[in-house]
């Protein structure tokens, strides 16, 4: 003869709260043999606050015969896991598109009034920002102020067009013939020739590295250079940041939290990614769907628990 046996595993324990060391200990505390499953008695040396601590048991999945069940009986679950995986499969092919253009613009662009003659080199970063409507399609046009030379009036074009998209990063190489010096202020502006929104831009901050000492100089912005935004401006004078001015808080907040949106939330990263990351649309997409698919999991593996001690 066969005999069926349910084994059910429980972990319970008393405590007590302990003035001394503030915290929940089990000195003088036992669980008795009269617990069960709903109520756990303690027995105890001491009066003071008692408590009972136990775990709830998970329910089990195999993995080996998850999908060997009867899809019919399972149709809303295959159906969510099919839709989810068809949505992770257009949102790799977009971000995969997303991944090439961002290695185009991991490369700095050579200034398309770079001439043969000039031999003082400065790499320029512009940072635009954010917002949905950031970004410009008009020309951008700019004068850097040194302590020795000022530029002429140049474009912020590279032979390969570029567009100053929201949130992009775009890195340029400027040329001049006569070294500026220490640097002192930027002068930047736009034609506002783009059509609609693309007219306006919001630019968040220049970087400047000069070549040839290897120093950087900041020039933050963050306003607008609109006709329909602000102080209707489309030109800025932006001098040199001080260490005071990249250590106030509105600057150090503010870059901060876009960095950790752009970069290190994962979701919203998906969209927002810094050009530079070596962490890629497609990876962090891939994640979304792992985390997505463990909390399914972890989900099914405590779904109707009380059902199952009520039992």
């Amino acid at each position: 003869p066969s005999s069926n046996y349910t084994l059910q595993t429980l972990i319970l324990g008393c405590k007590f709260w302990s003035e001394a060391e503030q915290r929940w200990a089990g000195d003088g505390c036992k669980v008795s043999d009269k617990s069960t499953a709903n109520v756990t008695v303690c027995e105890c040396t001491h009066l003071t606050s008692f408590g009972s601590e136990l775990f709830t048991p998970p329910n089990t999945i195999d993995f080996s015969t998850v999908f060997s069940k009867n899809i019919a009986e399972n149709a809303y679950v295959w159906g969510t896991v099919l839709a989810i995986t068809a949505v992770y499969l257009v949102c790799v092919y977009f971000a995969r598109k997303g991944d090439n253009r961002d290695v185009q613009k991991w490369s700095v662009s050579q200034l398309s009034d770079n001439r043969l003659i000039d031999n003082h080199f400065y790499e320029i970063t512009v940072q635009t920002g954010i917002g949905k409507t950031s970004g410009t399609k008009s020309e951008v046009f700019f004068t850097l102020y040194g302590e020795n030379e000022s530029t002429r009036t140049r474009t912020m074009k590279a032979k390969d067009k570029v567009n100053f998209s929201s949130g992009s990063v775009n890195k340029f190489l400027m040329a001049e013939h006569k070294h500026l010096g220490a640097l002192q202020s930027l002068r930047i502006w736009h034609n506002n020739s783009g059509k609609g929104a693309d007219a306006s831009w919001y630019l968040d901050r220049v970087q400047v590295r000069d070549l040839d000492t290897g120093k950087m100089y900041y020039f933050l912005c963050d306003k607008w250079l609109a006709v329909n935004e602000d102080d209707s401006e489309v030109c800025r004078t932006l001098p040199v940041a001080t260490e005071e001015d990249m250590k106030q808080f509105n600057t150090v907040f503010f870059s901060t939290v876009k960095r950790d949106f752009n970069d290190g939330h994962l979701w919203f990263s998906v969209f927002s990614r810094p050009t530079r990351s070596n962490f890629t649309r497609v990876q962090r997409v891939t994640c979304c769907l792992s985390l997505l698919f463990c909390t399914m999991v972890s989900n099914a593996m405590w779904y109707a628990i009380k059902m199952v001690f009520q039992r």
